[in-house]
């Protein structure tokens, strides 16, 4: 996943504080991660609402933040769906 690479990247690169930012839901952190990737950069359908749409409303930064406490959460295959 785009957002997944961009904040193993920032990891990398140490950029705990705009993590942090993206996470919350900062819209320049955002405009900054979409100039630095690529993927992003050169698709005009993705903007800070769809960011906010399939990532600041669907509870992202909290299953990021569990999945690295080692929390696994099921999937829709565990489910069988």
């Amino acid at each position: 996943m785009v957002i997944d690479d961009n904040i193993e990247r920032l990891q990398k690169e140490n950029r705990e504080d705009e993590i942090a930012l993206l996470l919350d839901g900062d819209e320049a952190a955002f405009y900054r991660i979409k100039e630095e990737d690529l993927r992003l950069k050169d698709d005009n359908l993705i903007d800070y609402s769809w960011y906010v749409s399939n990532f600041v409303d669907t509870y992202y930064a909290l299953c990021w933040l569990l999945k690295r406490a080692g929390v696994v959460l099921p999937t829709y295959e565990d489910y069988g769906l």
